[in-house]
């Protein structure tokens, strides 16, 4: 196996195939927190919406019913 022009013992193979698993496991788990991080980031934009829709309606509601001329 021949990188960057040498050629690699059996020992730097192992170290580097060693180290590509670590930078792979990494890269995973950071994979997997922004995609909690997005998920919660949507929920909280679906719940802001629904919260505005909501108050809107109620407080149509509300106001139709304390001054019927609306």
């Amino acid at each position: 196996m021949k990188e960057f022009g040498l050629n690699l013992n059996s020992e730097q193979k192992r170290k580097n195939l060693s180290l590509d698993f670590v930078i792979i496991e990494n890269f995973s788990y950071l994979c997997r927190m922004i995609e909690v991080i997005i998920q919660i980031l949507g929920t909280a934009f679906v719940l802001l919406c629904t919260s505005c829709i909501t108050w809107t309606i109620v407080e149509y509601i509300y106001l139709k019913f304390k001054n019927p001329r609306i």
